[in-house]
C-alpha cells in the first residue's frame, strides 16, 4: 500500500469533518449495541435514513459492503500488530546480545 496524503475520508470524496462526527456516533452506537454486527446495521440504517429517508430496508448489497469494510479494518489492524510485535522481538532480541555482550 502507497502512502498517501489525503486521509481516508477524502480519499472517497467524503467530507473530513463529517467523518469526525460520524467517528464519535459510531462510538455510541457500538457502546448502544450487544453485538458489532447489531452496531453496524444501525449505523447503516441511520446513515441510510438520513440519505434517502425512512422506510427503506438495508439491501444484501450494502450488507456486503459492510461487510468487505470490516475485514478490511480487521486485516489492517492484523498487519499493525505483526508489524508491533517484529518490532518487539528485534528489540528484545538486540537487549539480549547486549546483555550478553556486557556479561562478557
Amino acid at each position: 500500500m502507497a502512502e498517501k496524503k489525503e486521509t481516508i475520508a477524502e480519499g472517497m470524496g467524503l467530507n473530513e469533518e463529517w467523518a469526525l462526527i460520524n467517528r464519535h456516533r459510531a462510538e455510541k452506537i457500538l457502546e448502544e449495541n450487544n453485538t458489532v454486527s447489531d452496531a453496524l446495521l444501525s449505523m447503516a440504517a441511520d446513515l441510510r435514513e438520513e440519505e434517502f429517508g425512512g422506510g427503506i430496508e438495508i439491501s444484501i448489497y450494502e450488507k456486503k459492503l459492510i461487510m468487505m469494510g470490516f475485514h478490511l479494518a480487521q486485516l489492517i489492524m492484523q498487519k499493525q500488530q505483526e508489524s508491533v510485535i517484529g518490532a518487539s522481538l528485534q528489540a528484545l532480541q538486540t537487549l539480549q546480545e547486549l546483555r550478553k555482550n556486557l556479561d562478557e
